[in-house]
């Protein structure tokens, strides 16, 4: 009698053991509660084939808080254990443009490769309607203010806050952004410049008075620089 209740156990137990055994293997007791786990692997890789490491990688179980990630590694691959159902599958990866669709998990080995886009580059231009950089009359030339329309030459100005926008430190720089203006090594240290062709050390004035000294000009206390193209007759008188 005794030896039948110790067999009776025994069997029990083996039971048991083995109803815990497949209870486990079909994925009952999963802290999600959902039905038997499924792996989703794959790789991610850029539109010329490259992996992408380091994307982030994230699986929400549709109509639940339930979400699973991970990140790529150096080769682009990744793994995810899931459980079977409908996901909404979310890459990201800098550079990239997101990547998102729903995947339905059915079978217990599921793999693909999901291409990325590059991210399309974009660039931002502000235009502004404050002209820091255009005067409206000068008397260099005509010794009085006068429009610059009425000044029969024609007239190229720049002003300090360009000079110090773009930091130019000399006449030969200045006169990089006046068209038909050029800059030349002049003698015995001065400035010169070549006007349409012509040599001009001696057509610079300096608050409307010659200033031919051969010398090179400082910036650093100059309002504005002013280049009139045109004969010294028509200027000067």
């Amino acid at each position: 009698m005794e030896n039948k209740q110790v067999s009776f156990k025994i069997r029990s137990f083996v039971f048991v053991a083995i109803l815990l055994l497949a209870l486990s293997m079909i994925g009952w007791g999963r802290p999600d509660g959902g039905e038997a786990g499924t792996h989703f692997t794959g790789t991610v890789v850029d539109q010329n084939n490259a992996a992408v490491a380091g994307a982030s990688i994230t699986a929400n179980l549709l109509g639940t808080s339930i979400k699973s990630q991970t990140l790529t590694n150096a080769d682009g691959s990744f793994l995810l254990d899931l459980a079977r159902g409908e996901y909404s599958l979310t890459v990201q990866a800098d550079g990239f443009d997101p990547y998102s669709r729903v995947i339905e998990m059915r079978v217990t080995q599921q793999n693909e490769t999901i291409v990325l886009s590059v991210k399309t580059a974009t660039a931002t231009v502000t235009v502004s309607d404050d002209a820091i950089y255009t005067i409206g009359d000068i008397r260099s030339a005509t010794k009085t203010f006068t429009p610059m329309l009425d000044v029969p030459q024609a007239i190229t100005v720049i002003k300090n806050e360009q000079i110090s926008d773009q930091m130019l430190s000399s006449i030969a720089n200045v006169v990089q952004y006046v068209p038909g203006v050029s800059s030349h090594q002049g003698e015995n240290n001065r400035d010169e410049v070549i006007i349409r062709g012509n040599r001009s050390g001696a057509d610079f004035f300096r608050d409307g008075v010659r200033d031919d000294v051969q010398y090179y000009r400082d910036l650093y206390n100059m309002e504005r620089f002013e280049a009139l193209k045109g004969p010294n007759a028509m200027i000067f008188g």
